[in-house]
């Protein structure tokens, strides 16, 4: 089961006219009631488990040593009048299958899950025991077979509870919802105010910000059925009122607004489809915010590329060829000069050329000019093929951990989730019995804040401020406070070297990591790059869920206020590295020799 961290969005516009009380924005809560906690008394252990996405840490455990059967009382019967669900947690060692089996007051045994479990940490579950309405649990059995017989082995659970689970929709008391076409200011006697919670992963938050507004999924009601262009075109006009960065990227808000109300009018005859496009296109052009875009469903050509270029000293190199055939006209390191008669010129964005002029839809026809490294000017013609094998070289695997050397564990991360931190821990000892290690962030855009301070937690150890979460200037009273970690025993060793590589493309929560660690771990943690700073995008993003399949993505429903890195601002500045590395040839780059990585190593030797 997937759990669920949520949030918000808005709208108001020119030239629609929605139909009140027919609009409101909502968020999906996670309610979650225990009923019971079952757990054998006499295997109690201490074992401690940390927090994962909305389970709390736990200390209190139990051994599982044997196939085990837990009675359950029978005069507890009368909570399960709502379905149950099973929620546990667990950790292994040398175990091959676990099977966990209810048994119902009519003595049919039920087999619940089937678990084969990775060394260390399972990944939280819960499961619904589906029963019929007058069965209710008596006994829960686990069984397990040990993988290598004759050697030691753990399994531990966390106690496994009996709840009731449901979502429940929630009325989101954002502000921006309080204005049309919105209608949530009619339901404001169902709204909450809870502090932010963080399973006690935070020491402080910012007041103000409570868990009902931090939310990064809304969803919205459609009931009167305005026309989803219109709510869409209303929408994103409320968000670019509430946008945060005009004053940094130097715009003048007013004029946009006014620049950006004209241009939807102008494009409001188009299809939704084409709307969005433009929308796009119009953001890209003029703000250019990662965190600021329009997803949809709507079907496009599928567009692929076999070539792809790098800028390296001056001009667009052929950095990959995925067609053996082509490869064989086309050498990497070959420098492109014309595509489809469009002459490549100095300052053009790489990406671009990659994703805009390269990629084209399937049997679209190519034809590319280049300069081949013996200086001969060539051309080729191809037709885009519907599929390109893809070397595994070129697609970095996410929580990658391996020894380079004995001196140096390297981990790639690739998107900051809680499964991150499950990597570490069951990867630990690797880790901590090397001298240095080496957090592959590039191309990392980001993940949840939670999980990343909690994985800090491991490196620093005490308490400590990760951000500021403020409007103009960071203070005491908007400082997000990590706690120390719970379990220290898997901290990361205060003599140990952390070597942070990063690119233009590390974004958001990783560039939160790499500042922290570069300040609360000076002595012994640098930045390395090829490029001359990471991406510059920090905020927080949410997710609006509008009918018909589109989804806005935002960082404008923080009312205005911005993630400080102590009195700094990095939007569209990023973090600096220590050490920059300059890429003179494709055999530097990550999928081959990966220059970076290899003079991170030797600049650092220990």
């Amino acid at each position: 089961m997937k759990f669920i961290r949520l949030t918000v969005i808005c709208c108001a516009f020119l030239f629609f006219h929605a139909v009140s009380g027919q609009i409101r924005a909502y968020y999906k809560s996670e309610i979650i009631t225990p009923l019971y906690s079952v757990i054998s008394k006499e295997k109690n252990s201490n074992f401690f488990f940390p927090v994962y996405n909305n389970f709390p840490s736990k200390n209190i455990s139990f051994k599982v040593t044997a196939n085990t059967t837990i009675s359950i009382p029978d005069d507890i019967k009368n909570q399960f009048k709502e379905p149950v669900s099973l929620s546990y947690r667990y950790y292994t060692k040398n175990i091959e299958k676990i099977r966990i089996y209810i048994i119902t007051n009519d003595n049919q045994r039920k087999e619940l899950n089937t678990i084969t479990p990775a060394e260390g940490y399972g990944y939280p579950t819960i499961t619904s025991l589906n029963l019929d309405q007058d069965k209710y649990p008596k006994e829960i059995e686990i069984q397990f077979d040990v993988k290598e017989k004759g050697l030691p082995y753990d399994l531990i659970f966390s106690s496994l509870d009996l709840v009731n689970y449901r979502l429940k929709d929630e009325i989101s008391p954002s502000a921006v919802f309080q204005k049309k076409p919105f209608d949530n200011n009619q339901y404001t006697n169902q709204y909450s105010s809870t502090p932010f919670q963080s399973n006690g992963e935070l020491a402080s938050f910012p007041e103000k910000v409570t868990n009902e507004i931090f939310r990064g999924r809304i969803e919205v009601d459609n009931i009167g059925k305005t026309d989803s262009k219109e709510l869409l075109a209303e929408t994103l006009l409320l968000l670019l009122e509430d946008y945060p960065f005009y004053d940094v990227k130097k715009i003048n808000k007013d004029e946009y607004l006014k620049v950006s109300k004209l241009y939807f009018d102008k494009n409001k005859y188009l299809s939704k489809c084409e709307f969005i496009d433009s929308a796009n296109s119009y953001f890209k052009r003029t703000i250019n915010d990662p965190h600021f875009k329009i997803g949809s469903v709507c079907e496009k050509p599928k567009k692929i590329s076999p070539v792809y270029t790098y800028p390296i000293g001056g001009k667009y190199i052929v950095s990959a060829v995925f067609d053996p055939e082509l490869r064989e006209k086309i050498p990497v390191g070959s420098s492109l000069l014309k595509i489809n008669d469009h002459i490549l010129t100095k300052n053009m964005n790489y990406k671009e050329i990659n994703d805009e002029l390269l990629k084209q839809p399937v049997k679209s026809y190519m034809n590319l000019e280049f300069s081949k490294p013996s200086g001969e000017v060539a051309n080729v013609s191809y037709f885009i093929k519907d599929k390109y094998e893809i070397p595994d070289n070129f697609k970095p695997k996410n929580l990658y951990i391996k020894k380079i050397n004995d001196y140096w564990t390297y981990f790639k991360i690739n998107k900051i989730t809680y499964d991150l931190n499950i990597a570490y821990l069951n990867n630990f000892n690797l880790i901590n019995e090397s001298k240095g290690l080496l957090l592959d962030l590039r191309g990392c855009t980001g993940g949840d804040f939670l999980a990343a301070s909690q994985f800090l937690s491991y490196f620093i150890g005490e308490k400590f401020v990760f951000f500021n979460y403020g409007y103009d200037k960071a203070d005491n009273k908007n400082a997000v406070i990590v706690n120390g970690s719970k379990d220290t025993s898997y901290n990361y060793s205060r003599k140990g070297k952390v070597i942070l590589l990063v690119d233009a493309d590390t974004a958001c929560v990783a560039e939160m990591i790499a500042y922290a660690l570069s300040k609360y771990r000076k002595e012994t943690t640098h930045i390395v790059s090829k490029d001359k700073h990471t991406a510059g995008a920090l905020s927080f993003a949410y997710e609006i869920h509008l009918p018909d399949g589109i989804t806005i993505t935002t960082n404008a429903l923080g009312s205005k206020r911005k993630i400080f890195l102590d009195e700094k601002i990095i939007e569209e500045k990023g973090i600096e590295p220590d050490v920059f590395i300059q890429i003179q040839s494709v055999e530097d780059l990550q999928p081959y020799k990966d220059k970076v990585l290899e003079k991170a190593i030797s600049n650092f030797l220990l």
